[in-house]
């Protein structure tokens, strides 16, 4: 064994899986070979596993694959009965987990993660098929023991009550997922998924894995039961750097940080991104974990569906409040962009997802006094009634998360000006002196509002495609970010003023420019108000 073949053991099953097989702790995506302190017999077993996989690479030419596929044909080798990758962790000395739970279903799908962990450790090629959630082939008698525990179960309530290879969990749940999935490879699936949800809360040892099977099979009871049960989806955050700490916890959703990017997900690659030199850490990319909560509706489900509608408008809604938390606490006029969305319902796919391509303007510092900001925030749009802001902050999301061209970010975010003061007849005074009037006082007011008024001048000129003198004098991606960030700095000010939460667009008008009692009326609420925003 030299550095050159141990790099490219690295390289075809990853640092996870050669710590597992040599029953060892050390070994990184970036550690060295010299640097290690391994036994002789550990250095055998790296030097097998490298002839193999040059074994494995020359079948897989000869029958003719193209790529590499390497990880497929080394999943297929078993020896004394068992994966290689078991049989390695053995002569290196280390020992067979044995399930944690008596109960005879659980123990039994405990009993094949530990058989097919090694399997689902090994990063993967990308280009072999089955995938090794798929390629996980029981046999036909371990179908049968599958089938024969879940018939004498409370699970079968929700099965359609078939035998053999037709026998398949049949429900639809109250928000919209349905199922009729064949409960042999049913279980195979509650196995991966249990996998790679570890995977998805940065804890896929294998006693985590082991503990999510047995909180899979008891969530799948309950709703056998008639309960309703909490289960989880998954969105990828790009765009965040957490320094001091690695998660976060939110009303209904939790934000954690990758450490690195030795995780197996299949979504590492898409969203952890390393970050040289930097002293908030050398790696970004982050799982919004979503708690959803459902029942049965009906024991009917004709297909398999790995999320509908209303799931993706929760998983929306949570994403929106995130990335407005984190603008408002960062006061940043870019913010994060998901990367994945996956639900994580025990009887979903691994690989049922969709990703996002998006690339985030920047990578915000989230500190400790971010970070109280953030989860205040958060808590508040979850929270307060949001409903007479709907239009100013659906235009401002598209503005600072959506929009590429800054001509089109800097409409949307005039817009947003307009939903927060306008009336049915609406002039440039009222909007911009509603805004100047609660944003500033004394000397600075008359400068910014006629600051206000170029600048929704500029917006009348890129409507109607007329050329803006603004434009030629001043920075186009500067004014982009000045226009947002005083539609920022409204909304939060609104947002945290329940009166002026409550009205409607026109009643601000008349409560700012002309009864002016805002001031007057809102002195109780200025110190939340400041807390919550940040502005003066």
């Amino acid at each position: 064994m030299n550095k050159s073949q141990f790099q490219q053991l690295k390289q075809y099953v990853g640092p996870n899986l050669l710590n597992y097989i040599l029953n060892y702790a050390k070994i990184t995506s970036k550690s060295d070979y010299d640097q290690l302190e391994l036994l002789p017999v550990q250095v055998e077993v790296l030097d097998d596993l490298h002839t193999k996989i040059q074994q494995c690479r020359i079948q897989f030419i000869v029958q003719g694959g193209f790529g590499d596929g390497v990880d497929f044909y080394l999943r297929q080798i078993t020896s004394n009965g068992t994966s290689l990758f078991n049989h390695y962790r053995q002569l290196c000395g280390g020992q067979l987990a044995s399930p944690t739970s008596t109960d005879p279903l659980t123990s039994h799908l405990q009993q094949i993660c530990i058989r097919e962990y090694p399997n689902l450790l090994m990063k993967s090629s990308g280009t072999s098929y089955p995938p090794p959630w798929i390629g996980m082939n029981l046999g036909i008698n371990g179908y049968d023991e599958i089938i024969r525990l879940v018939k004498n179960d409370v699970l079968d309530q929700i099965t359609n009550k078939k035998d053999g290879l037709d026998y398949a969990f049949q429900f639809s749940t109250t928000d919209g997922l349905e199922f009729n999935s064949q409960v042999c490879t049913a279980c195979s699936s509650i196995i991966t998924r249990s996998f790679y949800d570890s995977c998805n809360r940065m804890d896929y040892s294998l006693s985590s894995v082991l503990k999510a099977i047995e909180e899979n099979i008891d969530a799948m009871r309950q709703l056998a039961n008639g309960q309703q049960v909490t289960y989880s989806s998954f969105i990828g955050i790009r765009g965040l750097q957490f320094r001091g700490f690695d998660t976060i916890e939110f009303p209904g959703s939790m934000l954690r940080q990758f450490p690195d990017d030795a995780n197996p997900s299949m979504h590492t690659g898409r969203t952890v991104v390393s970050h040289s030199g930097n002293e908030a850490g050398e790696y970004s990319g982050h799982v919004l974990e979503v708690f959803h909560s459902t029942k049965i509706s009906s024991t009917t489900g004709v297909v398999n569906t790995g999320n509908s509608i209303e799931t993706n408008r929760f998983q929306e809604n949570e994403l929106q409040k995130l990335r407005f938390a984190v603008v408002f606490s960062s006061l940043a006029n870019r913010g994060p962009v998901p990367t994945f969305f996956e639900i994580g319902f025990p009887l979903v796919n691994p690989g049922n997802y969709s990703f996002s391509d998006g690339h985030p303007g920047n990578y915000i510092l989230i500190d400790e006094a971010t970070k109280t900001k953030l989860v205040e925030w958060y808590d508040a749009l979850s929270n307060k009634d949001l409903e007479r802001v709907q239009t100013p902050l659906k235009r401002l999301q598209y503005a600072i998360f959506e929009r590429r061209n800054p001509e089109d970010a800097i409409v949307d975010a005039i817009i947003a000006w307009e939903g927060m003061f306008s009336e049915a007849f609406e002039t440039t005074f009222k909007v911009t002196g509603s805004m100047a009037k609660f944003l500033r006082s004394g000397l600075k007011r008359g400068e910014f509002f006629e600051r206000l008024k170029k600048l929704y001048g500029l917006r009348n000129d890129l409507v109607h495609g007329r050329t803006s003198k603004l434009l030629k004098e001043e920075n186009i991606e500067d004014v982009r970010a000045e226009v947002i960030n005083i539609g920022l700095e409204c909304i939060m000010k609104i947002i945290s003023n329940d009166r002026l939460l409550s009205m409607s667009s026109a009643e601000r008008i008349e409560a700012i420019l002309v009864l002016d009692q805002t001031n007057n009326s809102s002195t109780q609420q200025a110190a939340a108000s400041d807390n919550l925003s940040g502005t003066d």
